[in-house]
């Protein structure tokens, strides 16, 4: 059992760190939540298993190196956001990441797992901005591109557009 396990987490970082795709490829999903069971399967496995835990303790979480690196390559530690603002690469990113600009500077950033949690982040924020970008983090960023997003009040409800559909949606007071 100790081998393959080895060998599937061999594969799951081999895996995470090749991923690539589109937040809309029903496929792609489907293998980064595959991995993301394996991981889980191979964690709750350790918990009877000391050779196992020191083994998977061994594989850091790819996905989550890869998106604390994306977010390094987005947010220059020049930027207004980590320089002035003293804004930190979180230890466990979500998949998305905004970026809230301000007169064409970067002057803060939020993540979250869905979208829906971005909006919600972004309604609550008190930041003075001009504009927000939208990452994935799942997505290498040589391929990508930022989706421009707004948060837009019309009378009682606000919604959250990103790549140009509505994600998110609340009743205001």
């Amino acid at each position: 059992m100790f081998n393959e396990a080895k060998d599937l987490l061999e594969a799951i970082k081999k895996f995470e760190i090749s991923t690539d795709g589109d937040s809309d490829d029903e496929e792609h999903d489907s293998a980064v939540e595959m991995a993301a069971a394996a991981r889980a399967f191979l964690a709750q496995t350790a918990e009877r298993n000391v050779e196992l835990a020191e083994l998977v303790d061994q594989f850091e979480d790819t996905t989550l190196k890869l998106r604390r690196e994306r977010i390094d390559y987005y947010l220059s530690e020049r930027s207004v956001a980590r320089a002035d603002n003293e804004y930190q690469i979180p230890d466990k990113p979500g998949r998305y990441l905004a970026i809230e600009k301000n007169d064409g500077d970067f002057v803060w950033a939020m993540d979250a797992d869905t979208l829906e949690e971005l909006a919600m982040a972004l309604d609550e924020s008190e930041t003075s901005r001009t504009g927000v970008e939208v990452w994935d983090l799942d997505i290498d960023p040589a391929g990508s591109e930022a989706s421009a997003a707004q948060l837009t009040p019309v009378e009682n409800v606000a919604g959250f557009y990103a790549n140009g559909k509505c994600v998110w949606a609340s009743e205001r007071d």
